[in-house]
């Protein structure tokens, strides 16, 4: 219902095109999957080297119904809480049931970053969501026991390579997790997993490629000191501490209650340090970066759930139901509440943006050459995509005005 509810929004405007330039050419075609590899040549070239993200994102963006994208993005949704119970599953042994897989979800909810920008914008969505599953599915395969063969060998290199070329700090992270459950696999059972070690290696290639990516390397420039690095470090801190500080009190009562009560094996410990590095080196990677709005966070959120859920499945194995049936009514009660205040936000929006849509179809259909349209209001929530997102603005040569009239087919769009 929320995907429904939040129609197209900043960037979706230019991924709706071939790209070729930051504004709309006079010769700009409609995106189609034939053209999406000559638009991510271009894009690699001139913006950023992001083409895994951005190819998922052209592909829904050539469709004329967005539906298509929501119903498929909901089922994304759940395949990254369905990913991240099997891996806590492998890693722990023990059986999902659904009180886990529900506190997973609520997690999601909650400490998500940007829940709008990250989950229900198309072109955000693209870019965390939805390469989150490519990530964690190469992460899981790591996990797997099976012995090394030609499949598992070519399977593991593309994974690896996609995983490796999602993002600027979880594609590496998904790879210093991978070395990681290597180095362990080898210290443990005195074997070198050859698929694992193959998947590192076309990972970092991935990885490379979008790093090296002509059109960020030309955007992203900036002189970097110790006082750039530090000052980035307190600010990336500063927001951690406030987005997660309940989620660490959680993690570590939880620690502590294993611990006490002997229900926490080595496995699982070494897995929550593996994924807790992988949680703090995905944020602090950011420091490198001149800006680091928190959707970045994202996928450190989805490795702090891994080691919360990893905690869960030990400390509350073998708890009577009726106790943990109680407690997840509460945690549903809770989300509800939520839910209606997140859908009130996001309903007024979609009335608002709805009505943008009309009056520029209007406007277009007497041949006029300027469409006026009132300007939405502030949204109220971070689960709104418009929160945050480029929106039109009073002048028609702002990019977001051109991108929209270009959308719609119609030479001006002005705000008031």
């Amino acid at each position: 219902m929320l995907n429904i509810l939040t129609l197209y929004c900043g960037d979706d405007y230019v991924y709706r095109f071939v790209y070729q330039k930051p504004v709309p050419t006079d010769n700009s075609q409609i995106i189609n999957t034939l053209l999406i590899p000559q638009s991510q040549i271009n894009h690699y070239f001139n913006w950023n080297g992001r083409f895994v993200a951005h190819t998922i994102v052209q592909f829904f963006m050539q469709f004329n119904n967005k539906l298509i994208f929501d119903v498929f993005n909901s089922v994304a949704f759940i395949g990254l809480i369905v990913l991240m119970s099997l891996i806590v599953r492998t890693i722990t042994g023990k059986k999902l049931n659904a009180f886990l897989l529900m506190v997973t979800f609520v997690y999601l909810w909650y400490f998500i970053p940007d829940f709008g920008q990250t989950v229900l914008w198309l072109s955000g969505s693209g870019n965390y969501l939805w390469t989150s599953l490519i990530y964690l599915g190469f992460i899981l395969f790591c996990l797997k026991r099976d012995k090394s063969n030609k499949l598992s060998i070519v399977i593991a290199v593309i994974l690896g390579f996609l995983a490796g070329a999602t993002n600027e700090n979880s594609g590496p992270t998904a790879i210093l997790i991978a070395t990681a459950i290597l180095a362990f696999r080898l210290l443990k059972y005195k074997q070198l997993d050859y698929f694992v070690g193959a998947g590192i290696m076309s990972a970092v290639s991935g990885f490379m490629l979008m790093l090296r990516s002509p059109g960020s390397l030309h955007r992203a420039h900036v002189e970097t000191n110790w006082d750039f690095l530090i000052n980035n470090f307190i600010s990336i801190n500063k927001m951690m501490i406030q987005h997660f500080w309940l989620v660490y009190v959680l993690v570590t009562m939880l620690l502590i209650a294993g611990l006490l009560t002997k229900k926490m094996d080595r496995q699982s410990l070494v897995f929550i340090g593996i994924f807790t590095l992988g949680h703090l080196a995905s944020i602090y990677s950011m420091a490198l970066s001149p800006d680091f709005p928190k959707r970045t966070f994202f996928g450190g959120a989805v490795f702090l759930g891994i080691v919360l859920m990893i905690l869960a499945f030990n400390v509350f194995d073998n708890v009577d139901m009726d106790y943990l049936i109680l407690f997840g009514v509460g945690l549903g009660m809770i989300f509800l509440f939520s839910y209606h205040q997140v859908h009130s936000d996001l309903s007024t929006t979609h009335q608002e943006v709805h009505n943008q849509y009309q009056i520029i179809r209007q406007s277009k259909a007497k041949n006029k050459d300027v469409a006026k349209i009132p300007m939405i209001s502030e949204p109220e929530t971070s689960y709104n995509a418009y929160k945050g997102t480029a929106q039109i603005q009073k002048e028609s040569y702002d990019w977001m005005n051109i991108w929209m009239a270009k959308h719609f087919g119609i030479n001006q769009i002005e705000g008031y």
